[in-house]
């Protein structure tokens, strides 16, 4: 990483440390200390890049004579589902400026005339029922029998329900679970029915629709890249995606994402409830801090929250990287997704490639290949200097 970048988290000008402290001035209790730690909520730069493009999507949905969609896409834990409920919450008190009568609920806004939903949150269903995803959507709606009578039934039940409750938004998290172990003719089907009865807003009851009001609402996805193949499946309705952002991991071979985690990095140190600086975003801790977490958000609030534990409890004023090397081992952050055994980077003199080697693939031919660029191993490299 760039020293020069690193030179500018760790100035002169910091900010005092007082997290540590309660509002009386005295230390807080170990126990209280521990607590904050998990606590800590930090917007960092991806996030914040998210928001803007939601942001531009809300701000052209009123023009819009069709339901469109927005899909936030991008790795697990890296804090899209604390997002998509922050936009629900947001766009509930929006809406509810408009009825200074109503009150508002996490989920709904009461008025007198009856409840308005005008943003549904959804878990997508994981299940491979055709009816899983409408009776969802009808028991979010409040209908008390969600899963009463033909899928026609269901849809035409959901359909007046979205209009009487003034529907405009539909959050859907974990979107990939439509693709995920299900048939491409399944997936297909709910691509279609996304399309049709929620971005096109109508309903197919052989030509019948004179009872069902014709609407329709714009669609945000959240989810892991697996998602992204909803929308391979079904080109009319890429056709309506707006914008797509995707929330990735931060690669600190990139000269701008390694000023970001540095920046991140120094964020969270200040927050730490430590007298002392940890020096979280110091050039070698951040490098061993991202071969540990593969710079995912919630493995690096996870390492963190386990090595400031450790370091509380021996009475320490910071955390070192013998608390981090304890924290790695106790939080099982060795184990990536293949299930393979990576080491302990603080147990290393070096971060090479040589090094950073899964004890599954410590073959000579699989480390070579890893080496040349051609192996299956995604880890970072750091070469000295």
């Amino acid at each position: 990483m760039n020293n020069k970048i690193e030179e500018s988290h760790r100035g002169a000008s910091r900010p005092e440390r007082t997290h540590h402290l309660g509002h009386d001035g005295k230390m807080l209790s170990d126990r209280e200390r521990m607590d904050l730690i998990p606590a800590i909520r930090v917007m960092h730069p991806k996030l914040i890049e998210a928001w803007k493009v939601i942001d531009r999507f809300e701000f052209a949905v009123p023009s819009q004579t069709e339901g469109t969609c927005l899909s936030i896409l991008g790795g697990s834990r890296m804090g899209k589902t604390d997002l998509s409920h922050k936009v629900r919450k947001r766009i509930l008190k929006k809406v509810a400026l408009s009825y200074p009568d109503g009150k508002l609920r996490s989920d709904r806004i009461e008025t007198r005339d009856g409840d308005i939903r005008p943003v549904i949150w959804l878990k997508m269903p994981t299940t491979n029922s055709k009816a899983h995803l409408p009776e969802a959507l009808l028991a979010a709606l409040g209908d008390p029998f969600p899963s009463k009578g033909t899928i026609g039934a269901k849809e035409y039940r959901l359909r007046m329900l979205m209009a009487d409750q003034k529907v405009k938004y539909i959050i859907f998290d974990e979107s990939n679970h439509v693709v995920e172990t299900k048939t491409e003719a399944f997936s297909y089907h709910t691509a279609e029915f996304i399309k049709n009865e929620l971005l096109n807003g109508s309903i197919d009851r052989n030509g019948d629709d004179i009872d069902c009001p014709l609407l329709f609402c714009h669609i945000m996805f959240f989810g892991i890249k697996a998602g992204e193949s909803l929308f391979e499946l079904n080109s009319q309705m890429d056709n309506r995606r707006f914008s797509q952002f995707n929330l990735s991991e931060y690669d600190i071979s990139k000269p701008n994402e390694a000023n970001e985690f540095g920046t991140l990095l120094n964020t969270i140190d200040h927050k730490l409830p430590f007298p002392s600086w940890s020096e979280l975003s110091d050039p070698e801790v951040s490098k061993r801090i991202h071969v540990a977490t593969h710079g995912n958000i919630g493995k690096l609030m996870k390492l963190i929250s386990h090595a400031g534990a450790q370091a509380i409890l021996e009475g320490s004023d910071r955390i070192t990287g013998a608390h981090f090397s304890m924290a790695f081992e106790e939080a099982g952050l060795g184990k990536d997704d293949k299930k393979r055994q990576w080491p302990n980077p603080w147990k290393l003199k070096s971060l090479t490639a040589d090094e950073l080697v899964p004890k599954e693939e410590s073959s000579v031919s699989s480390r070579n290949s890893r080496i040349k660029g051609t192996g299956p191993s995604t880890a970072p490299t750091y070469a000295k200097k």
